[in-house]
């Protein structure tokens, strides 16, 4: 579970979420990171492209409790892929030294797909982003995306007005394909 540092209106879910677990240097405040991306990479990179957000979150329970997590929202696939390392790259480029100096993993990221975009509607606005990762074995993966979006979908999509259950599939960088 993770919870918003940099805006309070949240982050708007979308088709794709390009995702980075970075990894601070051992030297590095981990609030002087948080300063760095929330008042100066986000702000530069949200004036470069529209239809695209960056969040900064910092997980407050579990095994990464303390750890941050770097979200893109990107509003729309383009031609049924975003192109995660052009973005990650951005990034990166955007930094400039700062991600370099501050992480030991910089252009570390997975790019996810929300399984069955087309049949969820709109998608929510949320200030607390709960991220659970389950394995599925790579000769059912088609079967498991026929049943999230025939089954789970139309029954916990929208468990509360407030909240959704949302399924991605990583599709591109470290964890691409599972």
């Amino acid at each position: 579970m993770t919870s918003a540092i940099a805006y309070s209106q949240g982050i708007k879910m979308s088709d794709v979420l390009i995702i980075s677990h970075p990894d601070l240097k051992p030297d590095v405040d981990p609030k002087t990171f948080q300063t760095f991306i929330t008042e100066e990479l986000i702000p530069e990179l949200s004036k470069k492209n529209q239809g695209t957000a960056y969040h900064l979150f910092k997980a407050d329970r579990g095994n990464d409790k303390g750890k941050f997590l770097m979200v893109r929202s990107i509003e729309k696939l383009k031609n049924g892929k975003a192109s995660s390392a052009g973005n990650t790259s951005e990034l990166v480029r955007s930094g400039g030294e700062g991600l370099q100096v501050l992480l030991n993993n910089p252009m570390a990221f997975t790019e996810y797909h929300l399984i069955g975009a087309d049949k969820i509607g709109s998608l929510p606005n949320t200030g607390i982003l709960g991220i659970h990762s389950i394995q599925v074995k790579p000769e059912r993966s088609q079967d498991f995306e026929k049943f999230v979006i025939e089954k789970v979908h139309p029954a916990v999509s929208r468990l509360f007005p407030d909240m959704q259950l949302l399924y991605y599939k990583a599709v591109d960088g470290q964890n691409g394909g599972s």
